[in-house]
């Protein structure tokens, strides 16, 4: 990692509290962040760059306090995470003396940025590159390497940490590493082919269909299971065309057909009881409409699950129905303990279903679910029964689709994004993440199938640049009147701009050439009357850029060019901001601008041969807001 010094008022602090056990990215309940104890020799102020994914750190010396103050530390005490009061969600950092009780609040709130090989990088107050572990003591003056770091990290990676010793070491001090633990959190359940990647439907028992690749055309009639490397373009009703992709090369598709059982054939086939599946056909009957189940397709399997994890597993339901006439979808559980289903202590778990209000998400005429995960927790461990069904409900005709994967693949609406809906009100069932819905494509252009196809390869952000050996720079500014100028040419560039002051200049230009490149640039601007220039340009690959503008009279400069995908995602924040974005060259351009507040001048250029797609968000509160100018074409 390069590393940028800009006199007395730019500085880097980068604590490093090293860990010297192999962290697993362990999402599973266990212990926390907030759980290790770690004394002077486990906590220092370094020098240090990355190369890739490795941290390299050196010239270990007494940290610093929120005061820009060398923390001085007595006899027994140590340091530990807390969670912050001032700012919940973050982390502060505290020395505490060996009774337990608090000495000083060392940073009242910071972000844990990165975990790894032996050590945790961490952000405090803000500003101070700060890190921290348990597996060894080091004196003043150490170095050390740590390989493979995360710095993708989320809330329950950190509440689900495991120290490799809670207790604080002395120099040269090392901690036996704790026990493997398996890394999930949301886990998928143990069991071969259970994201179908042999193109078949092994491991799983089915009611009727080939079990293999559907080959025929999609239809509101089904042939019973199958696998699919995807639906393309599929019109089911309503004006409304449908892909759909899996996670993977394959996913299970079901749909019922004249050869199906009937309901309650497949719900005892699924492990179900008579009175589970008169219970099923109450509900349905509460709500209405044609609320019989006739026929089913399903399939099941078993799957190894332990007790006190939290497993998922991806599903989405197509209607090929219109309202009041219902169709619907389960998974099912069976097994040494009654499961809990989607938040639902039951062997069942209603799905997707047609008609508003039924089930535990609705789509509506000829609607999609999107991509959902089912939760699923037992409380004794072994092997379960898990299946999934789809069914029609007063007839047989106009058949629902419920495809299946291990993971979340994509969903496209009529060319355009299609994100997961939210449960029904009143339903336990849990909301999945993937973003908002797309809007329509501005000037009646007709958008490809993957409006959102520049921003996929900045899904994982910080960690594609690292993946290839790429180059990263790191600029924290506070102050006024700083100038910052950043160059980059290489495969994966990555820059983070973190700017808070007034009157300061940054500019940041990556070049890149070659297939499987990426340029990221990830800025945070606060303060008043800042100019900001971010350029990206290459023949090849994809470029991102997300920034964050708050506060007034700052200036923002976009400019993406060259084959490839563009991306920007701007938020925006105050009045009298000026904001101007270029997207040229061949393949696809997304810009996504949200703004609040008013007197902001907004002109976005797209220029290309292909896709052209803005979104524009302004909530404002003044009469006189933003003045937006969008020009798309040749």
């Amino acid at each position: 990692m390069e590393q940028i010094k800009f006199g007395a008022r730019t500085k880097y602090w980068a604590w490093l509290i090293v860990a010297a056990f192999m962290l697993l990215v362990s999402r599973c309940a266990h212990a926390g962040i907030t759980d290790g104890k770690f004394g002077v020799n486990q906590i220092f102020d370094v020098q240090y760059y990355w190369s890739g994914s490795d941290l390299h750190a050196s010239n270990f010396i007494a940290p610093y306090d929120k005061n820009f103050q060398t923390v001085t530390v007595t006899s027994g005490q140590y340091f530990q995470f807390f969670a912050s009061t001032t700012n919940p969600g973050k982390y502060g950092l505290g020395l505490y003396n060996s009774n337990g009780t608090l000495a000083k609040v060392v940073h009242d709130y910071g972000d844990i940025t990165a975990l790894g090989n032996g050590a945790i990088f961490y952000i405090g107050s803000g500003f101070f590159g700060n890190v921290i572990s348990t597996a060894q003591g080091y004196s003043y003056g150490s170095s050390a390497t740590f390989t493979n770091m995360d710095t993708t990290v989320s809330s329950t990676d950190l509440s689900s940490y495991t120290w490799a010793s809670t207790t604080p070491l002395a120099s040269g001090q090392t901690a036996s590493a704790p026990a493997p633990t398996t890394t999930c959190n949301p886990c998928s359940p143990q069991g071969a082919n259970l994201g179908f990647e042999s193109g078949t439907t092994a491991n799983w028992t089915i009611s009727n269909g080939t079990g293999t690749e559907k080959t025929s055309a999609w239809s509101d009639n089904g042939e019973g299971v199958q696998t699919t490397k995807g639906m393309n373009n599929y019109v089911n009703g309503g004006s409304k065309t449908w892909t759909v992709t899996p996670y993977g090369t394959w996913m299970m598709v079901i749909q019922a057909g004249g050869a199906s059982p009937t309901f309650d054939q497949a719900s005892a086939s699924l492990g179900l009881t008579t009175q589970q599946v008169t219970d099923i056909k109450t509900f349905l009957a509460n709500q209405g409409g044609n609320s019989n189940p006739t026929n089913a397709s399903w399939a099941k399997r078993t799957v190894t699950l332990e007790a006190g994890k939290v497993y998922v597993i991806a599903w989405q339901y197509m209607s090929t129905d219109y309202v009041p006439f219902n169709d619907g979808s389960m998974m099912t559980l069976t097994g040494p303990s009654l499961p809990k289903l989607n938040n639902e202590n039951k062997n069942y778990a209603l799905l997707g279903f047609t008609n508003p209000g039924t089930g535990n998400y609705s789509t509506d005429s000829y609607g999609s679910t999107g991509w959902q995960l089912a939760t699923i927790e037992v409380t004794v461990s072994g092997d379960y029964t898990l299946g999934f069904a789809s069914f029609n409900l007063g007839d047989t005709a106009l058949s629902p689709i419920l495809f299946v994967d291990d993971l979340q693949g994509t969903t496209t609406l009529n060319g355009a994004t299609f994100a997961p809906i939210p449960p029904n009100p009143g339903s336990s069932a849990p909301v999945t993440g993937g973003g908002s819905t797309a809007p329509a494509c501005p000037n009646g252009s007709t958008c490809s199938q993957n409006a959102f196809a520049a921003n996929t390869g900045f899904n994982n952000r910080a960690t594609i640049w690292s993946q290839q050996n790429g180059n990263k720079v790191v600029i924290q500014q506070i102050g006024s009147y700083n100038i910052a100028t950043v160059n980059q040419n290489g495969n994966k560039n990555y820059v983070e701009v973190d700017l808070t002051g007034s009157n300061n200049s940054t500019t940041v230009n990556q070049t890149s050439s070659g297939t499987g490149t990426a340029n990221y640039i990830e800025l945070t601007v606060t303060g008043n009357s800042n100019t900001t220039s971010l350029t990206q340009s290459g023949t090849s690959g994809t470029r991102g850029i997300y920034g964050t503008v708050n506060d007034g009279s700052n200036s923002l400069t976009v400019n993406q060019t060259g084959s490839g995908n563009h991306y920007a995602e701007i938020n925006l924040t105050g009045g009298n901001k000026s904001v101007d974005v270029t997207q040229s060259g061949t393949v696809g351009h997304m810009v996504k601008i949200e703004l609040t507040g008013g007197a902001t001048s907004i002109t976005t250029t797209q220029q290309g041969s292909t896709q052209q797609f803005y979104s524009i968000t302004h909530n404002c509160a003044q009469t006189s807001c933003a003045a937006i100018t969008v020009t798309q074409g040749q």
